[in-house]
């Protein structure tokens, strides 16, 4: 793990981006029982959360900080990534 977050600077060979390359940030949810059976029953989105949650689930914005944890990006381009308006 690194000891600092990672910060991006731009060059020639990234267009001045500050990136080279791609990296997924993904939410994945895997229909277990309970989950299906929570969905069939009209539960509420706090009970499908809560039910996630247990079965560890990551949010897409989770997976990104875990990966700029990984120093594999920036928190700047995680938020950009998943700040829906």
């Amino acid at each position: 793990m690194p000891t600092e977050v990672p910060k991006v600077s731009g060059c020639e060979k990234c267009s001045n981006t500050g990136y080279k390359g791609r990296i997924v940030i993904a939410e994945v949810i895997t229909m277990s029982a309970e989950l299906k059976n929570l969905v069939m029953n009209n539960a509420s989105s706090v009970d499908l959360i809560t039910a996630s949650r247990n079965e560890g689930i990551m949010t897409i914005r989770e997976d990104g900080f875990y990966k700029v944890a990984q120093g594999m990006t920036t928190l700047e381009e995680v938020h950009r990534a998943t700040n829906v308006v």
